[in-house]
Formats: structure tokens, C-alpha cells, sequence
């Protein structure tokens, strides 16, 4: 598989309601298969981006969630996310199920940009079992 040994959660609000997918319950369920969480709020897309999505608004999502990655919150959340991923294979999560259209992407090319990692972007083949779509981006370093 992609031996992934540590989740980092990029969603602003880490909540669901997919069982499993909020914070506490996804952080315990990965524990018990060996990989640790992170969640790193500040690499959340922020409500004017999120709602720029919702309304299919996709320029001006891009405008505000690259202008958010200049923030210093985001840029210390970028540092922690290098670190981590430099150290273990780890994976960016968030909502959206499709890689294209979401924010975890531009997460890893700017990390990409700061060390040099491989994206490779990773799909559930089939629904989990008591949620739709689990979606995210492993990062490794060494490109």
C-alpha cells in the first residue's frame, strides 16, 4: 500500500458528520492502526474560501486561499507540515474528494516548494463502510 505514518488533518473545522471523520474519532481510529494525527488548523481553508467553493466560485476560492497561505499562521502550519512529512510518510486530508478542486493540493505544492516532496494523490477505491468518500495526499520527501 503507501504505508502512510502520519495523518495531517488540513481541514479548518475538523468535525463530520461521517462517522469516523471528526477529529477525536479519526485520531483514535488511526492510533489503533499505527498512525499518528495531526490536525494543523491554520492550512484550513478559511469560510470565504470554503463559501467561494460552495457557490462554485473557484477564481476567487484560489485568490483567497493562496493570499491565506501568506499568512503567518499558514506559514507555521506549512513549516510543521514539512517537518512532519520529512520525517514519517505522511498524508494531507481534508473534505473535498476530488484533489483538483481543493485546497490539500496547493497545501503540498507549497510544500514541495519549501522541501522536496512527491505528491502523490491517493483515492478510497471503494465508499468505507458508514461514510461516502475518504480523500487525500501523500506527501513523502525526496521527490
Amino acid at each position: 500500500m503507501n504505508d502512510i505514518d502520519h495523518l495531517i488533518d488540513v481541514r479548518d473545522r475538523p468535525i463530520s458528520r461521517k462517522p469516523g471523520f471528526s477529529k477525536n474519532g479519526l485520531r483514535a481510529a488511526l492510533a489503533e492502526a499505527g498512525i499518528a494525527y495531526t490536525h494543523l488548523q491554520s492550512l484550513g481553508d478559511p469560510k470565504p474560501g470554503r463559501d467561494a467553493m460552495r457557490q462554485g466560485r473557484y477564481q476567487d476560492f484560489l485568490r483567497i486561499y493562496t493570499e491565506h497561505l501568506e499568512s503567518g499562521s499558514a506559514q507555521l502550519g506549512l513549516s510543521e507540515a514539512v517537518e512532519i512529512a520529512g520525517r514519517s510518510n505522511s498524508a494531507l486530508m481534508c473534505f473535498e474528494k476530488d484533489h483538483k478542486t481543493c485546497h490539500r493540493t496547493l497545501v503540498a505544492d507549497r510544500m514541495a516548494t519549501l522541501e522536496p516532496f512527491a505528491a502523490i494523490h491517493l483515492q478510497v477505491a471503494m465508499p468505507v463502510q458508514g461514510s461516502a468518500d475518504a480523500s487525500a495526499a501523500g506527501v513523502s520527501a525526496g521527490g
